[in-house]
């Protein structure tokens, strides 16, 4: 047995491959010798699988599981021989002096390390990493040594670098400042501050804008005020994590909680106009803890106004709603459907109307999904799920400032919608 510092400069290769340079220093203890030695070596890293944030458990994920082969020098050298236990013998070999460990003159040989590795995701800047391999030698006297370690890798997630004026930037020309331009309003042409866009960030498999995350949205509601002539386009993104349809769910629900914000902030809803691509449009490789970190985004864009405003889908409205208890939705279709069947449609239309006619009232939505896989995709579509029905109410009419949502991982899936009448 014994102990081995490592260090490691390690860069993307491929899609699906790494480089890795290392340099390391150890000792072995074994029943008759201590040698020291000193691996260098190039390694490359496949990683055979697309990365899974599977869950083992709540809260502890998994991913990146890889192999890894190399080619290197090795300098090993016995440091101390013991003699044996038996005085009497005369012949036992020499013990070597402690000054010989930094000896670095003899003792090379070629050096073959193989191996895999794993890590587990305590959260998006933690990883717990395991790795074991044998790496073959050719020195005299040793053959080589089986490594295995665990330990703790931290990322510090960095945010894309501010774009300089009049630079593109995704096909956009972006400034951290304002600038003048000409905009062609009819008649009356007049100068107005250029919106240059802006990227939102999101944390794995949630669509909750953060508060660091807050004032590009700001900078928007204001912006809009200031110009009612301009829309914003809302592009929502997420990471290649799991399933690709669940991601595409994930990043509806981005672009529509996005757009609540800016309702909560003023904003008429038919002047934000929402779009999602799921995993399909990377803004960097999804290989790393930093391109999955810049995947999960949202582009804001200011423009001109051009689309009319999006006729409201007329909506068959219930008679049977009570005024006491909740009202529960469960005739879903399917697990990853999120839409109400047209009989739970007509009951939103009917409380969309009740909520219009008792202006003091105000609604909580909480949804439920049981879906097979981990508890965090099973809050996701909860969330998800509430979302939907709110922004069927909000399309007929109802203020967004009087629904709340939340999202219950577990079962059995439903939505309940209740309704509480606030005295002024």
């Amino acid at each position: 047995m014994g102990t081995l510092v490592h260090a490691y400069l390690r860069r993307q290769l491929g899609e699906r491959t790494q480089q890795e340079l290392t340099l390391g220093m150890g000792l072995i203890q074994g029943v008759d010798f201590k040698t020291r030695i000193l691996p260098v070596d190039y390694r490359i890293l496949a990683f055979p699988f697309e990365y899974s944030k599977g869950q083992l458990f709540p809260g502890l994920h998994y991913g990146d599981l890889y192999a890894y082969a190399g080619l290197g020098m090795v300098n090993s050298t016995q440091i101390e021989i013991p003699r044996p236990d038996d005085p009497t013998t005369v012949d036992a070999g020499p013990t070597l002096r402690g000054s010989s460990f930094l000896d670095l003159t003899t003792n090379w040989s070629v050096h073959l390390p193989v191996g895999i590795g794993t890590s587990i995701h305590l959260d998006d800047e933690t990883q717990m990493v395991f790795n074991a391999g044998y790496h073959v030698s050719q020195a005299k006297g040793f053959s080589g040594y089986f490594a295995m370690s665990v330990g703790l890798k931290f990322n510090k997630l960095r945010r894309p670098k501010p774009v300089s004026v009049g630079q593109e930037f995704r096909g956009h020309k972006s400034s951290s400042a304002l600038s003048v331009v000409t905009a062609p309003i009819a008649k009356s042409p007049a100068a107005v501050e250029a919106f240059g866009p802006r990227t939102v960030y999101f944390r794995s498999s949630l669509s909750i804008v953060d508060d660091s995350e807050q004032k590009a949205l700001d900078d928007a509601a204001a912006y809009l005020a200031k110009y009612p002539r301009f829309e914003v386009v809302l592009s929502a993104h997420a990471d290649s994590s799991g399933n690709p349809d669940i991601n595409r769910i994930l990043a509806e629900d981005r672009a529509w909680k996005t757009a609540v914000e800016l309702m909560r902030r003023g904003v008429d809803q038919d002047r934000i106009l929402t779009e999602s691509f799921g995993d399909q449009r990377p803004a960097l490789e999804n290989r790393t803890t930093e391109g999955r970190a810049m995947n999960r985004r949202l582009e804001l864009d200011v423009r001109p106004k051009t689309s009319s405003p999006s006729a409201v889908e007329p909506v068959s409205r219930s008679s049977s709603i009570s005024e006491e208890g909740p009202l529960t939705l469960v005739d879903y279709a399917a697990d990853l459907d999120l839409a109400p069947s047209d009989f739970s449609r007509a009951l939103i239309g009917g409380l969309a109307q009740w909520l219009n006619e008792h202006p003091d009232a105000t609604l909580r939505i909480v949804a439920y999904h049981d879906y097979r896989g981990s508890v965090i995709t099973k809050q996701l579509l909860a969330t998800a799920q509430a979302s939907h029905i709110q922004r069927l109410l909000i399309e007929q009419g109802v203020d967004v400032s009087r629904i709340e949502t939340e999202g219950i991982a577990g079962g059995p899936r439903r939505t309940e919608l209740l309704r509480v009448t606030e005295s002024r």
